[in-house]
């Protein structure tokens, strides 16, 4: 059985890989991705990638606004995104708690205020997340082996 150790430095070079150099909030998803380490909040940092994965998605669908797609389909996924959305930012919240007040600071103000610069920073760093997303079923898939 291969032991795994996750470092900032080696999840971060893959998921810059795994973007294609695309990242939109790579600074900040490196010191996340530091601190739930730091912390051993490593499931945690998992289902923020998924939540936010998720909620991305929806979002492109209620974007793209198909007008054959029925309404109250789009109220459900509305609905769906608000979830998730309030699931990311919990998440988020969980990392940062014992995070130094400087960081906590920076990206409470940046992404888990509710307003129209936190939500779109946090839509932003949702689409980042989506590529930790890729590289966690990477790992599980073995496709990804850290030393």
């Amino acid at each position: 059985m291969t032991v795994r150790t996750y470092t900032v430095e080696n999840i971060f070079e893959e998921v810059l890989k795994l973007s294609g150099g695309t990242l939109k909030k790579p600074e900040d998803l490196k010191l996340i991705i530091n601190s739930a380490l730091n912390q051993n909040k490593l499931e945690t940092l998992e289902s923020l990638s998924f939540y936010a994965k998720f909620s991305d998605g929806i979002l492109s669908v209620i974007r793209k606004n198909n007008p054959a797609v029925p309404q109250e389909y789009f109220s459900k996924a509305e609905e769906e995104f608000k979830n998730n959305f309030a699931k990311v930012r919990s998440c988020l919240e969980e990392i940062l708690t014992n995070e130094s007040e400087f960081i906590k600071s920076i990206l409470t103000d940046k992404y888990l205020q509710l307003s129209q610069f936190g939500l779109e920073n946090l839509s932003e760093l949702c689409s980042d997340l989506n590529y930790l997303k890729l590289f966690f079923n990477d790992m599980k898939k073995g496709r990804n082996d850290l030393k």
